[in-house]
């Protein structure tokens, strides 16, 4: 039995969430066919790197260049394109980053051949490439429509209307994936019981399988560590909120701890206050290589998600609970994730003063540190054999 995949990017073990999850997707697909045909399209232009990924044997693969250039304001043809996607196109323009016209050519001749051919797209940056007369499964991360208006807040003024139309075309469209699709898996159950009446549904439990350095407690830093790359609004926000407003307040409380940002830059945050609460607490280490992402899950004493945008489940929880490292998160950041419920702890943004003494109390209580890591742990030892099939 065979199947083809198609994924808008490269997956990796790492770089992001949502290609961490590709990875893990790609994997069992391969373990439930005897062969799959995979079509990526390096979006994020390190195809480099690919050589040093482990797939399966029985996968075959084959990479597209990226087709939708840069936007240049000073090119008549680049506005052109720009305005004729966002105006006219029915797909939203934020689709056109991940589809290839040839990749489109190759697949459509596979249906051709055989149009009980089965397609499987990882993600909605994949679709772009969809004909809706293929018979696919459709892998949802997130509800991008709702990820599409979350952005709106966030847009600068002038970009507002833009944003707005493709947050609506991305309503329509992601709605017409979800319906013509034989099965729709969804990673977040959140997800699912707001999309479940779009067609046949299925849950698949994300995890990562334990690590094989394990946090310790003894060569932690008075440190706490946020994941989060700056091309996604909700980390953006995330990190100005530890900026602006928790570091200030741990600050007072202890001075000693130290936040760890890790995936952008100070240049990253937009500033939307008139003062920059900026202590010497808070460090930002850019983008880091793979080695020295591992070495910041050991180093640290403590994980936070504070994130409260998006949908989906959070790839950086479940990494850092592959450490057992322990984890403080907002109720937003174990969506989907309830297995991990009892073993994180969970607090409301809203509440800082509370949010802040319940970390320093925390990362001081040793013990209390050491339980977490045990008892995560022997939670993902649990989770981390899935013999079911999801993607046949």
């Amino acid at each position: 039995m065979k199947a083809y995949y198609i994924s808008g990017c490269i997956p990796y073990n790492g770089k992001s969430g949502g290609r961490l999850a590709s990875y893990n997707h790609i994997k069992k697909i391969c373990n439930e066919y005897d062969e799959v045909e995979a079509f990526f399209v390096d979006m994020h232009g390190d195809i480099d790197e690919l050589e040093d990924l482990n797939f399966p044997n029985n996968l075959k693969y084959t990479v597209y260049p990226k087709e939708c250039s840069k936007f240049n304001p000073r090119s008549f043809t680049s506005i052109f394109i720009l305005m004729y996607q966002i105006l006219f196109s029915l797909m939203p323009r934020s689709l056109f980053i991940g589809r290839s016209n040839k990749l489109i050519l190759d697949i459509y001749n596979i249906y051709k051949k055989d149009n009980e051919n089965l397609f499987i797209f990882e993600n909605i940056d994949s679709c772009g490439n969809l004909k809706f007369n293929f018979k696919y499964i459709y892998i949802c991360h997130n509800v991008e429509s709702k990820l599409s208006f979350d952005a709106i807040k966030y847009a600068k003024k002038i970009k507002i209307p833009f944003y707005y139309l493709n947050a609506i075309k991305m309503y329509f469209f992601e709605r017409k994936v979800l319906k013509n699709s034989i099965k729709n898996v969804f990673i977040s159950d959140k997800d699912m019981s707001n999309l479940s009446n779009f067609g046949p549904s299925k849950l698949y439990p994300e995890f990562i399988g334990l690590k094989n350095n394990l946090w310790n407690l003894s060569v932690t830093n008075k440190s706490v560590l946020f994941l989060g790359s700056a091309h996604h609004f909700p980390n953006q926000e995330a990190a100005s909120w530890l900026l602006y407003k928790l570091s200030e307040l741990l600050f007072k409380l202890d001075p000693d701890i130290t936040i760890n940002i890790c995936g952008m830059k100070f240049s990253d945050i937009k500033n939307n206050s008139s003062e920059i609460n900026h202590f010497n607490n808070v460090k930002f280490l850019g983008k880091v290589s793979d080695e020295e992402l591992q070495n910041q899950f050991l180093v640290n004493r403590l994980f936070i998600s504070p994130i409260i945008l998006g949908s989906g489940i959070k790839m950086k929880v479940l990494e850092a609970a592959s450490y057992g490292m322990p984890i403080i998160a907002t109720p937003e950041s174990i969506e989907g994730l309830s297995y991990l419920k009892e073993n994180v702890i969970i607090l409301e943004r809203e509440d800082l003063i509370k949010f802040s003494e319940k970390l320093v109390v925390t990362i001081n209580s040793l013990e209390l540190l050491k339980s977490m890591s045990i008892n995560l742990v022997e939670k993902v030892k649990k989770n981390s054999t899935n013999y079911e099939k999801y993607f046949t």
